[in-house]
């Protein structure tokens, strides 16, 4: 059936995988598939409702058991294309940017970015693996991709390893960009950042 726009947009900005399962349902995990080899992202695949006919979908799922599998060099890659007008037309590039600019999980990236700075992110999270992904609008835009994986501090709070692994990185790229205009967030900053719980590995 057609896709809900609404629950898509609501997908995306709380990374409940809601837009997968939609897109996949309409589209199909094997055109996903070439359409992200076709257009050069041959790291990115959907792995959700896999046909058991498609072997190398099938060993992506049983390997990393999630919805999806990409890399950080495919992420990076798509932000660009959507940045740049280049993912779909320039309407739907509008419109994705609106959406990943509105997240709720904005405590990657973005923590370490001057709250007057768009900041259009897409996070996810795992119990092995957390990751952010984003475009900084500052004054010289960029594109930020940083994954962790098998991870040894699996728990689901502030302190964790890979979250601050990710909130330092972009620290350091945002204040070595914008030297002018450092930013260190609050000292009391993370008794407001999002709660809720991530996803357990199975």
């Amino acid at each position: 059936g057609p896709l809900n726009s609404s629950a898509t947009a609501a997908g995306m900005n709380v990374s409940d995988n809601t837009a997968t399962v939609m897109l996949s349902d309409y589209v199909g995990v094997e055109k996903i598939e070439s359409r992200m080899a076709a257009t050069g992202f041959k790291d990115t695949f959907c792995t959700i409702k896999v046909p058991t006919s498609n072997a190398k979908l099938t060993e992506l799922r049983a390997s990393f058991k999630n919805m999806g599998v990409t890399s950080p060099k495919d992420m990076a890659g798509i932000l660009q294309s959507i940045y740049a007008n280049k993912a779909a037309s320039p309407a739907a590039c509008e419109k994705m940017l609106r959406i990943m600019s509105h997240q709720y999980w904005d405590d990657f990236i973005a923590y370490s970015v001057p709250p007057s700075v768009t900041v259009a992110a897409k996070v996810g999270a795992l119990e092995r693996s957390r990751s952010d992904s984003a475009i900084v609008f500052g004054p010289r835009p960029y594109v930020l991709t940083i994954y962790s994986d098998d991870a040894k501090d699996r728990r689901w709070v502030w302190e964790t390893e890979g979250h601050e692994v990710i909130r330092k990185m972009s620290s350091l790229v945002w204040n070595r960009m914008n030297p002018g205009q450092k930013y260190t967030p609050p000292k009391d900053a993370p008794k407001w950042q999002p709660t809720g719980g991530g996803v357990e590995d199975s």
